[in-house]
């Protein structure tokens, strides 16, 4: 049976399995709601370096705030003076380099800064509605939600590779709202939410561009 809460939602029965039973434990929490340190507003992504330290894209307060693996904050960091971050919505970090990746989506493109926050590049997006974004091998993947495509830029942002159609559908080369991306630095595999499809897409190697169109632009500035 289920049990109705006093607000009128209904929640798991009483008897479910504790997480302790399953061979995990809860090890804690932080942040609260606000603008403060320590305190985040609509947190959305949440990327983990080689030394397990947590990089949190804290969207409404427009900036990364790092903190060890128990939640001490190590720093923040709101983008690259004129260049600050607008609306950004999803982390990644290298995990050989330690690099940070953040996708700004109010300014359309990628902001690189090493470990500790330094800027060092900026890669502009080519599409029109960045949504999540992946590093794996030497490349980064960034999902376009309305634009229904994957674009896979290298590192030094010399050149980018499309997937997908752009337009919705749910052949194995098309996307219906791509939302959610990991490329695996063990396997080279990369995996995409398709939302629209209601299905995860792995996809070969990470130079595997059997699909998908390359356009030789350089989409990066340097400071």
């Amino acid at each position: 049976d289920y049990i109705e809460s006093p607000s009128g939602f209904t929640v798991l029965p009483s008897t479910c399995t504790s997480s302790s039973s399953l061979g995990y434990d809860f090890s804690g929490e932080w942040g609260s709601c606000g603008s403060g340190n320590e305190e985040l507003s609509n947190p959305s992504d949440v990327a983990v370096d080689a030394m397990s330290n947590v990089f949190v894209c804290d969207r409404n307060n427009h900036r990364i705030s790092k903190f060890t693996n128990d939640g001490t904050l190590l720093l923040q960091w709101d983008g690259d003076g004129e260049n600050q971050f607008n609306d950004p919505v999803s982390v990644a970090v290298d995990y050989y380099s330690g690099e940070v990746y953040v996708l700004d989506h109010g300014y359309n493109r990628i902001q690189k800064f090493t470990n500790n926050g330094h800027y060092v590049k900026t890669i502009y997006h080519q599409g029109s509605d960045p949504y999540a974004i992946s590093v794996g091998g030497y490349n980064l993947y960034v999902t376009d939600y309305t634009g229904n495509c994957v674009y896979l830029y290298p590192l030094d942002g010399s050149n980018y590779t499309k997937w997908g159609t752009g337009i919705a559908g749910n052949s194995s080369n098309q996307f219906n709202h791509p939302t959610g991306i990991f490329a695996d630095v063990q396997t080279g595999k990369t995996f995409i939410v398709d939302n629209g499809n209601h299905r995860i897409l792995a996809y070969g190697t990470y130079n595997n561009n059997q699909w998908g169109t390359k356009d030789r632009k350089s989409v990066v500035r340097e400071r």
